[in-house]
């Protein structure tokens, strides 16, 4: 969207003249004012009328004011959902009706004073879930913007393991939806399902101590009991702790979502009302960069929405942190909002969220990242990573059954790469020879051929590298004049520091 330009004269007006959004996105609405003013926005569709009050905070002449059209749907009499970008802002809103803001065309009259001074358009159209791709980041790339996602590629649903996989789930009408700044899935405790007075499954995300915090000196902590404690001072608690069932404790030290190092409950109680106990069979330890995770099932629920506040003890290492109740923790984004992450061949991960995420509203992306690791590699040499993002349509916060999603399925394989070169025939008859080859590794990755000795007493050593191109081959141009003609020397395809394929012998010719 075209950033507008201060305004020079008393004059105001909302730039573009027309606006289009998806139903349940986040509507914004640009407007070119005199310097430091206040104004008001109308908008009105039939029976349906807000008016928004401004002000031009820091006097650049520029306002933005957005419209979450989800939380204006939500909470209908309180003209909830609007908002002004930072540092500007809204003054007031008067609710003229209790409509829901439903898809059709809006005018937006934009006043001064009383004076009408600009009247546009917003086009709100029904959101769409349209299609999800697969996409290869190589190994070692971090991808926690959307910059980033232009290291991957597109891949065919396949991703080797020792890379990364990035699904890009092109989906309308979550941007308003989500709470993808701080959302329930990350918190200290995860209510799965969040409705109150409801049996629920909890998953405590339980992070290492800082080096310099409750641990020892390397940022270490060692226990052998856990006090989960729900009341933390301010009265909220769910019942039945007694009655829980334990389905997972362990420690996560990959930061993959499963647990790597499982730990043993020898005794649990409940010390008293919110407060749940377990005693260890042995001492563990919890290092800075692992997380503890523990999931259990037959919680009920309190009766109450909101965040409330807990902490989880390991020891002497404590953490304080939130549930979210009600509406707002359904899902792992919030407000029925969710991901369903499941492995074919293994056991699922434990944590709530076994990915990071990246969301472009601009053009409706919601880009997962995972480690090929989110499933046990010695599950089956082809493990199959499936995952559903999920929205389910609420009223009055409840879900009324009516849902959109998009599925798909990924094929974990060995990283693997194959040279052309026929295995003991072969005799190199030039010094410099281009090799080429396939592998199943990301586009970008760097291969590299390695070329050794084979019979000699004082074994050569040389490595040539060359980048996987979109259709998963490489070729790189390698240099055999430092061995000797009619020697023996072994070529072995290498990436990420290790052997991906077979080794080939062939013989030096004389030329």
């Amino acid at each position: 969207m075209a950033t507008p330009t201060a305004a020079a004269t008393d004059h105001a007006e909302i730039v573009p003249s027309v606006i289009r959004e998806n139903q349940d996105d986040v509507v914004e609405i640009p407007m070119v004012v005199p310097e430091g003013s206040e104004g008001t926005l109308t908008l009105a569709r039939g029976s349906y009328e807000q008016s928004v009050g401004f002000r031009d905070v820091n006097g650049d002449g520029r306002v933005t004011v957005t419209v979450n059209t989800f939380v204006a749907n939500q909470v209908l009499s309180s003209g909830s959902g609007y908002r002004a970008a930072d540092p500007d802002a809204v003054t007031e809103v008067r609710a003229q009706s209790t409509e829901p803001m439903a898809t059709g065309n809006y005018e937006i009259r934009l006043s001064l004073s009383g004076t009408e001074q600009d009247v546009a358009l917003v086009r709100l159209m029904p959101s769409r879930f349209n299609d999800v791709r697969t996409r290869a980041a190589p190994n070692g790339i971090t991808v926690d913007s959307v910059k980033e996602v232009e290291f991957s590629a597109s891949v065919p649903g396949r991703v080797a393991r020792d890379d990364t996989v990035i699904l890009e789930f092109h989906a309308e009408g979550i941007a308003g939806v989500g709470g993808f700044d701080d959302p329930p899935g990350r918190e200290l405790i995860y209510a799965n399902t969040s409705m109150p007075s409801a049996s629920a499954t909890h998953t405590i995300q339980l992070p290492g101590p800082e080096a310099d915090g409750d641990g020892d000196e390397r940022g270490n902590a060692s226990f052998s009991s856990v006090r989960i404690d729900y009341d933390n001072g301010d009265g909220g608690v769910p019942n039945k702790l007694t009655n829980v069932k334990l389905r997972g404790l362990g420690v996560d030290a990959d930061g993959d979502g499963r647990i790597d190092r499982p730990v043993r409950v020898e005794r649990r109680s409940v010390t008293r009302s919110g407060r749940l106990a377990l005693e260890l069979t042995d001492e563990q330890s919890l290092a800075e960069s692992e997380t503890l995770l523990i999931r259990y099932s037959g919680v009920k629920n309190p009766g109450t929405t909101g965040t409330d506040a807990v902490s989880v003890s390991a020891g002497d290492h404590r953490v304080e942190g939130t549930v979210t109740y009600g509406r707002a923790g359904l899902g792992q984004f919030g407000n029925a909002l969710s991901v369903d992450v499941t492995c074919a061949d293994s056991q699922d991960p434990t944590a709530p969220m076994p990915f990071e995420h990246v969301v472009s509203p601009g053009d409706d992306r919601l880009y997962l990242v995972f480690s090929t690791s989110v499933c046990a590699e010695e599950a089956a040499e082809d493990a199959r990573l499936d995952v559903t993002l999920r929205k389910d349509r609420l009223r009055n916060g409840v879900p009324t059954g009516q849902t959109k999603r998009l599925s798909t399925s990924v094929r974990l394989v060995e990283s693997n790469a194959t040279l052309e070169l026929s295995e003991g025939r072969t005799t190199l008859e030039a010094r410099t020879q281009t090799l080429e080859g396939q592998t199943t590794l990301a586009p970008g990755s760097r291969m590299t051929i390695r070329v050794r000795s084979a019979d000699e007493p004082s074994p050569q050593l040389v490595e040539y590298s060359g980048v996987v191109n979109e259709n998963g081959a490489f070729r790189t141009r390698v240099d055999f004049s430092a061995f000797r003609s009619g020697s023996t020397v072994e070529v072995v395809p290498v990436a990420n520091g290790r052997q991906i394929g077979d080794v080939h012998r062939v013989r030096i010719g004389d030329g």
